[in-house]
């Protein structure tokens, strides 16, 4: 079977998910009374290579920053989300899900709610507070128009709701 699968190229995450689907379809059968046995349990799954994820440069970060309009009050929420999470490698559901009480200027901590409900404080640096006090003090207000008081979300999209990854496109 690693004979085969090298000769046709087949990449070991792939066997790895057949065999998980053979071994699943088979203990429906059995689940199901067609069958006793589960001829699937004997596969072995080929062992996988870890990867690292792949990152960009500095350069490809500071560019992708200044093509960000901060000249409008989108472009300044967008550049406040992307710092912060350049900053403090949140994901953008974390940085999407933010409150106003959850930002702890005077510390230079987040509060951060992520995968699997865990609440966790994380540091951002002093660019990124730069672009959230300036997206806080005018162009949050903007977004919000007449629900400023009864809206806790500290960044909005165009109705007024919590972003979800809807930035402007750049």
């Amino acid at each position: 079977m690693e004979a085969r699968r090298e000769k046709e190229k087949i990449k070991s995450r792939s066997v790895a998910k057949a065999i998980s689907a053979l071994r699943s379809f088979f203990r429906f059968i059995i689940e199901s009374g067609l069958r006793l046995d589960n001829p699937a349990a004997l596969m072995e799954p080929p062992t996988q290579k870890t990867t690292i994820p792949s990152h960009l440069e500095r350069s490809e970060v500071e560019e992708l920053l200044a093509k960000i309009d901060v000249s409008s009050q989108y472009g300044l929420r967008d550049r406040a989300i992307f710092e912060l999470i350049y900053s403090s490698g949140l994901r953008i559901s974390e940085a999407s899900a933010l409150d106003l009480q959850d930002i702890f200027f005077n510390e230079s901590v987040i509060r951060v709610c992520g995968k699997g409900s865990k609440e966790r404080f994380v540091p951002f640096g002093s660019v990124a507070e730069s672009a959230l006090k300036a997206y806080l003090s005018s162009a949050r207000n903007l977004l919000l128009g007449n629900k400023k008081k009864q809206c806790s979300f500290c960044f909005k999209n165009r109705q007024k709701n919590r972003t979800k990854g809807d930035l402007e496109e750049l």
